[in-house]
């Protein structure tokens, strides 16, 4: 069981190190071919409906570390954009695909 618990208004900095610890051996143990990222922007602290309390920052330190250890597994990935009920979820979206994915853009 991968499940994991955060509590309500969890920062960044614990649902990170908890990302750290669990995502790297997960993937070693499923040997995907296709990862499903369900990049929901939902944890963005300023968020009503999440519950979390991630910044920009550590938005965009979760999505470059999932994209990283996808690819260092060698798998493919379908980044999938979800959630996110601010005015800001669509710019939190963007930076990170463009960090991600920027050379790879046309």
């Amino acid at each position: 069981d991968h499940a994991h618990a955060l509590a309500m208004h969890t920062a960044g900095e614990a649902y990170l190190r908890l990302l750290r610890e669990t995502l790297p051996g997960a993937l070693v143990e499923a040997a995907p071919d296709l990862v499903v990222y369900n990049a929901g922007t939902d944890v963005y602290r300023d968020d009503p409906l999440g519950g979390l309390a991630l910044s920009a920052d550590d938005i965009l330190a979760r999505d470059t570390f999932v994209v990283d250890q996808v690819q260092a597994q060698g798998a493919a990935l379908l980044w999938v954009p979800s959630g996110g009920y601010t005015h800001d979820s669509a710019a939190l979206v963007a930076t990170s695909l463009l960090t991600c994915f920027g050379s790879q853009l046309t």
